[in-house]
């Protein structure tokens, strides 16, 4: 049952938009096509040139509310809090303006909702499509078929270290009257890329745990040439100390632990990665916490020291040799059939 301008909906659904013109209808439709009707879209203008807002308007949806920015925020992160404080629902669901929900993503969060009354926050898996086909995510993949079930903040700090995380910005749920606040994205740091795993990571450090919804929610299109994550630099700040110190207040020894851990794994990612993009360099030996894991600190600053294009050259050649293996093995099985 759709909702009436005086109603308030079970969904405000916030969709972030920044130049997305060629993609933000398909977006928009995957929300009016969801089985689930009882919602409200509010579309947040991050002051977009491409004419993205009048594709909104000429789709004649009497459903969505309009939100302005007059100045594009990174990462998009200042319009989904706009959204947030804009908000009438009871849950806030997010979705990228480049990506799609499948028409039973509303629908299945509800039935998840319905058999975790206590639930605040909930993931759940979504699909990417490149040029290499479509790829679940690695969670998902991993447990579907487990159904719905709780996730406690050791479990998710754990999964997401493996590359296995739970929720992403376009299946991510969240109960309105839960959030610490509705400043939820790092919109005061200037952080172009990761702004969306500090959300999902406060969430867990304040509420202690989440449920995963056991379906494909969302299609993440990777090929897409405008994604802001794609050309954005990698930044540690995400990952400073002050900011463990205000995430690791509440947790218990164990999570703090594991908290540090996480904290050193995502720093050495973006380390990796400003290494091999040539972005702005940081000293990363500094922003380690030592406390969790001194060995394998250790270890990370050993091969930060090593000169970034030393790096890059080694880099290439374990590529090349993995490629040669790999196409080694191949043949050696086309041979032997």
């Amino acid at each position: 049952m759709a909702t009436t301008d005086t109603d308030k909906p079970f969904f405000s659904v916030v969709i972030p938009l920044h130049n997305k013109a060629p993609f933000i209808a398909r977006a928009v439709e995957s929300v009016f096509a969801q089985s689930f009707q009882d919602f409200e879209l509010l579309v947040v203008d991050d002051a977009s040139t491409d004419g993205g807002i009048e594709e909104v308007r000429r789709l004649g949806y009497d459903r969505v509310r309009l939100l302005h920015r007059d100045r594009p925020g990174p990462g998009g992160y200042a319009a989904r809090n706009l959204g947030i404080e804009s908000s009438r629902g009871d849950w806030i669901a997010f979705l990228d303006a480049d990506d799609q929900w499948y028409p039973n993503h509303l629908e299945s969060t509800v039935d998840t909702i319905s058999r975790f009354p206590d639930a605040s926050f909930v993931g759940a898996g979504w699909e990417t499509r490149s040029m290499l086909g479509p790829v679940d995510e690695r969670y998902y993949d991993r447990y579907h078929g487990r159904g719905c079930h709780e996730i406690s903040l050791k479990t998710f700090l754990e999964c997401s270290r493996l590359g296995q995380r739970p929720v992403w910005s376009s299946v991510a749920c969240v109960r309105r009257a839960s959030l610490p606040s509705t400043k939820l994205f790092p919109a005061d740091l200037p952080a172009r890329r990761g702004g969306d795993l500090h959300a999902w990571l406060l969430l867990m450090c304040h509420l202690k745990k989440m449920v995963f919804s056991d379906h494909l929610g969302a299609i993440y299109h990777g090929d897409d040439s405008n994604m802001v994550t794609r050309n954005a630099p990698s930044s540690p700040v995400l990952y400073s100390r002050s900011i463990y110190n205000q995430l690791a207040s509440a947790l218990t020894f164990e999570e703090r632990h594991l908290l540090g851990l996480y904290f050193n794994h995502q720093l050495g990612r973006i380390w990796a990665r400003s290494t091999m993009n040539k972005d702005p360099y940081f000293f990363l030996p500094t922003r380690l916490r030592w406390s969790a894991d001194p060995i394998g600190c250790a270890k990370l600053s050993a091969i930060s020291l090593i000169p970034r294009p030393l790096l890059r050259r080694a880099s290439r050649l374990r590529t090349k040799w993995s490629m040669y293996t790999t196409s080694r093995r191949q043949n050696s099985g086309e041979l032997g059939e």
